[in-house]
């Protein structure tokens, strides 16, 4: 029991509150309860938070890696934290039971077989990793994401066709000025215009990269076809506004 005690002690278990340190079968059941259970639930937790720091298993990295898994694992024993996992730990290995039995059983049900790849029901391994549950959602995550990419090119797309439209009706106005025409706002229309079509591109740029579930992809984001035409257009509204000037003085 004084190793009991003294394990409680370092890692800074408050019996007096949320957490049961008596009534235990023998010292034993109380090290699993009060310590491998909650361990092992406390590096899995830390092993999903570093896996998104660091976007997947670099070997670069697994110094730091192992150095922030052993820092925050302090951290949680010394500012009392742990005493949250031990009941956490508790439930989450009755939930972890019930979704490996509803697994297993949705594979004999789809006709998944009891290998241990995705198998035909098309469902994924249970597990971590590219083949994992965690890279069935990442490759979900990314199909979503890549539909959003696209919608976004198409209004990018759209937005400057209605760009090309205007700059093409300002060059006709400045040939065959119509009654009322103000070519210094339809200018100022343009700029206002491309700064809009500029931010929808920021936008695209910022969905090129993505990291779920340890699946990383890269996605092209602001392609070279939209800088080429907003340039030529640039070009375009360029000479125009030099030719109003030059009208005007």
């Amino acid at each position: 029991m004084a190793l009991l005690d003294t394990i409680i002690q370092i890692l800074n278990i408050n019996c007096s509150g949320m957490v049961q340190c008596t009534g235990y079968a023998s010292d034993i059941e109380a090290l699993f309860y009060l310590v491998f259970f909650p361990t092992v639930f406390i590096i899995l937790v830390v092993y999903i938070l570093t896996n998104f720091i660091f976007r997947g298993d670099s070997n670069a990295s697994r110094g730091l890696r192992v150095l922030i898994s052993v820092t925050l694992y302090a951290f949680i024993v010394f500012e009392g934290y742990y005493n949250f996992f031990i009941p956490l730990s508790r439930f989450w290995w009755i939930v972890l039971v019930l979704l490996v039995g509803l697994y297993a059983f949705m594979r004999h049900l789809l006709g998944g077989g009891s290998g241990g790849g995705g198998g035909k029901s098309g469902l994924p391994s249970f597990g971590i990793g590219e083949e994992g549950i965690s890279g069935y959602l990442g490759k979900k995550f990314k199909g979503t994401l890549e539909d959003k990419q696209k919608k976004k090119r198409t209004q990018i797309q759209q937005e400057i066709s209605n760009l090309r439209s205007t700059v093409n009706l300002m060059g006709k106005e400045l040939e065959h000025p119509s009654p009322g025409t103000d070519m210094s706002k339809m200018i100022r229309e343009y700029h206002e215009h491309k700064k809009f079509i500029l931010t929808l591109t920021d936008e695209l740029s910022e969905m090129g990269k993505a990291n779920v579930g340890g699946i990383s992809w890269n996605i092209e984001g602001l392609e070279k076809k939209y800088e080429d035409e907003l340039k030529k257009l640039d070009e375009k509204v360029e000479d125009i506004t030099k030719k109003v000037y030059k009208k005007v003085a």
